[in-house]
């Protein structure tokens, strides 16, 4: 979809640039755009990884997701 597809363009733009920080945002970019379609189900795995490395105020937006659960 295109919400998606312009998320991953951001990211490459952002690697391209060398941003750190390029990957975090493209994953907090996607958990936005699959909780509006209602598929936070799809990013359960990811944040999970995500709470296991990352500062706290990551961790809070991984453990919202994963709460988000069906």
């Amino acid at each position: 979809d295109e919400a998606t597809e312009m998320a991953a363009r951001t990211l490459a733009l952002g690697e391209q640039a060398g941003d750190a920080d390029a990957v975090l945002f493209y994953g907090t970019q996607l958990m936005a755009i699959r909780w509006m379609q209602g598929r936070t189900a799809e990013l359960s795995v990811m944040a999970r990884r995500i709470d296991a490395t990352v500062i706290d105020s990551d961790r809070r937006l991984a453990s919202f997701v994963v709460a988000s659960e069906p």
